[in-house]
């Protein structure tokens, strides 16, 4: 008798075991996406006060972000468009006086 209870429970082990398993590589894509998210946000995080810094010495307009970053994107957007404004304004100078 106690054979078959140790047998029933191992069998029902294994069956918790191999439904966990599923259940697991059916979520890992949700898994590391929501693990590669919160990285990215202690990233930008731990730079924004370092780059707000930077913006606000870049440029007298750049006043920093309009609120707090969460992504890479919005982290350097401010870069990018100070990039693209000091781009521009040096295509239009060099026109006129050409």
């Amino acid at each position: 008798m106690k054979d078959r209870a140790l047998l029933f429970l191992s069998l029902f082990l294994s069956v918790v075991a191999l439904g966990y398993a599923a259940w697991v590589h059916h979520r890992a894509d949700q898994l590391a996406v929501a693990a590669i998210a919160k990285r990215e946000r202690e990233i930008v995080s731990h730079l924004a006060p370092r780059l707000r810094e930077f913006y606000h010495g870049l440029s007298e307009t750049t006043e920093g972000f309009p609120s707090d970053p969460k992504t890479f994107e919005e982290l350097l957007d401010p870069i990018v468009t100070t990039m693209d404004q000091l781009g521009s304004s040096d295509t239009t100078t060099n026109e006129v006086t050409k």
